[in-house]
């Protein structure tokens, strides 16, 4: 579905769960995002929309991985707002002064710290290609992703604090932007700042080939929902040796494969509880299913991380859909 931008729309939130806030600042995207700190976490966003650019702003507060592409016909840039060293994005660490770019269907891994804020442009394709061959008299391969490489991290800096600038002023004058003149002059300030502040502007991103197996085995360990999958089988599946799939999940992730399957694993056992009838379904089988035979530190791993114990999980959401049930029977 293609993302259609309302020049003047504004909005702002405040979130509970990390799934919800990506899926609004990351507005028509396909993303799958893991929590990977201690919880439960808390987030805030905010936004404004050009006839063809979408401007966010957020703030998550426990570490997180997303893994996705962005809108289709559209072009996707990320910002760090604060230290970005602890960030990955495809596997390489950010600077204050190499922004990621990517086309529509590539995949991208973002994997953040707690407490990191970023900025996100989502910006129609063409709209963004014009200025790109106008600007640097270059063009874009599609499937690909770029860098904006900036002169220093100072330029970095400024950047990004003349993006917040930009968003808190139209923030104030959202009726303006639906004037068509307007939208196009903020388009061309936002995109010629980022433009022209590259030397050389764009830098293609090639990731070498471990990366795209390791992505492919993240893939396996969110998407094998009935049963986990252990490390002799990624490397069957995948035909690839252990050293390599570990240096694929540390450059993309900036975890080993052992501690992001765990992850996963935990997410699994929490989407299997909030699903289940407490009356049927024990916490401690529904564990070892999935790997967990330390049961002491199985349930200390799960509190850290959700913010709640696995039987307030089995409990909490078979409650709520009780209570929905009743309602609509009512």
């Amino acid at each position: 579905m293609t993302l259609e931008f309302r020049a003047g729309n504004t909005g702002s939130g405040q979130f509970l769960d990390v799934q919800s806030m990506m899926g609004s600042v990351l507005r028509g995207w396909t993303q799958e995002t893991v929590q990977t700190s201690p919880g439960p976490g808390t987030g805030h966003s905010f936004f404004v929309e050009t006839d063809t650019l979408r401007l966010d702003t957020g703030l998550w507060s426990t570490g997180h991985v997303i893994n996705g592409s962005v809108a289709p016909n559209t072009i996707g840039i990320g910002l760090v707002d604060g230290d970005p060293c602890r960030v990955r994005f495809c596997g390489r660490p950010l600077t204050p002064f190499r922004i990621p770019l990517v086309h529509a269907g590539v995949e991208f891994q973002f994997a953040a710290p707690p407490e990191t804020a970023a900025l996100v442009l989502t910006i129609d394709r063409t709209a963004f290609e014009r200025q790109v061959e106008a600007l640097c008299r270059t063009g874009l391969t599609p499937g690909s992703s770029y860098e904006l490489c900036l002169p220093s991290p100072e330029h970095g800096v400024n950047v990004v604090l003349r993006l917040k600038a930009i968003l808190s002023e139209l923030s104030q004058l959202p009726g303006s932007l639906r004037s068509p003149q307007v939208s196009k002059l903020v388009n061309d300030d936002i995109l010629s700042l980022l433009l022209t502040s590259a030397t050389p502007p764009l830098q293609r991103i090639d990731p070498p080939h471990r990366q795209h197996l390791a992505r492919k085995a993240a893939a396996l360990l969110r998407h094998q929902t009935d049963s986990p999958v252990s490390i002799q089988e990624l490397c069957e599946r995948l035909g690839i040796n252990w050293r390599t799939l570990n240096m694929g999940f540390r450059e993309l992730y900036g975890v080993p494969p052992k501690t992001y399957m765990r992850l996963s694993r935990l997410h699994h056992v929490r989407r299997v509880l909030s699903e289940a009838d407490p009356d049927t379904t024990n916490v401690t089988a529904v564990a070892v299913s999935w790997g967990f035979f330390q049961l002491g530190r199985f349930a200390v791993e799960y509190r850290q991380l959700f913010g709640e114990r696995p039987s307030d999980t089995l409990w909490k959401d078979y409650r709520l859909r009780s209570y929905g049930s009743f309602r609509q029977a009512g």
